[in-house]
């Protein structure tokens, strides 16, 4: 993956970052979410509750992947 200059330190510094999930139509939905993470080009990780929209939408994502 090609990094971008200056990615990892603004992503350090972000309170806020955007979890994007994509509809079955595609259309796209964006979410704000807490960044707990340190490197925007590993796995991310973003504490929720389980029974949310969100979860059940990346199941469903997990299977196109």
């Amino acid at each position: 993956m090609n990094k971008i200059r200056g990615m990892e330190e603004s992503f350090k510094e972000s309170k806020v970052v955007y979890l994007v999930t994509f509809g079955s139509t595609s259309e796209k939905h964006s979410r704000p979410m807490t960044n707990f993470n340190d490197d925007p080009y590993n796995i991310m990780w973003f504490p929720t509750y389980q029974d949310t929209k969100k979860v059940e939408v990346l199941k469903i994502m997990k299977g196109s992947w």
